[in-house]
This record gives C-alpha cells, sequence and structure tokens, in this order.
C-alpha cells in the first residue's frame, strides 16, 4: 500500500501545483477595467425644461471612479437625478487603476435632437 501512495505523490505534487493559481487575474474575480452594462434615462422623453430625469447604471468590476459629464460631475451608487433644460446626451465614465468604460444615453425634450458631442 505505501508504494501505491509513493508513486502517486509526484502527480498529486503537479496537481497541486498547476491546479492551484493565485487570485490575481481571471476567472470570475473583479479584475480588470471596470464595465457599463446598462446606462439609462428615465424619462428619456420630457415635454418641458427642468423636469427631473433619473439617469440610473449598471458596472461590474471594481470601480475607483464614477463621473457624468454634461456638469453632473462625481456620482456614487447606481443613480443620479438631473434636470436638463435642453434636449441632453449623458456620457458615464466608470474606471479604475485598469482603465475605463463610456456608455451614454439621451434626453430628448419635446422632441428635438441634442447637438453632438465634442
Amino acid at each position: 500500500m505505501p508504494r501505491t501512495v509513493i508513486r502517486f505523490a509526484p502527480f498529486l505534487l503537479l496537481a497541486a501545483l498547476l491546479g492551484c493559481g493565485d487570485d490575481t487575474g481571471g476567472g470570475g474575480g473583479n479584475s480588470g477595467a471596470p464595465q457599463i452594462t446598462s446606462f439609462t434615462a428615465n424619462p428619456s422623453n420630457i415635454s418641458a425644461p427642468g423636469q427631473t430625469v433619473a439617469l440610473s447604471w449598471t458596472v461590474t468590476g471594481g470601480v475607483t471612479s464614477l463621473e457624468i459629464d454634461q456638469g453632473v460631475g462625481p456620482v456614487s451608487g447606481s443613480s443620479a437625478v438631473v434636470t436638463p433644460t435642453v434636449s441632453t446626451t449623458y456620457t458615464l465614465t466608470a474606471s479604475n487603476s485598469s482603465g475605463s468604460d463610456t456608455e451614454s444615453t439621451t434626453v430628448t425634450l419635446g422632441g428635438t435632437t441634442p447637438p453632438p458631442n465634442g
């Protein structure tokens, strides 16, 4: 019986070394740049300037910074309220030390199309 254990010991050691990794990358962890999986405006159409609109988002991965342009600035959590006075395209940027992701959503005022960002 001891002979069988010794015969398989190198294979067990090899399996242990190959099968055990560290948690620094891949395989379901939160490594890498964040990913914005949704960014929406509700309502996305308003009839008068200054009506409140909820911007909501879902981000996966580790996030160290969330920011919305158009004067909104840094945000936290999963939503923010804005009161646009014209048709506006909002861009959310999620960042960490590995990179960033951006996604946009548009609020339309009375059927007008917003000017392009730039």
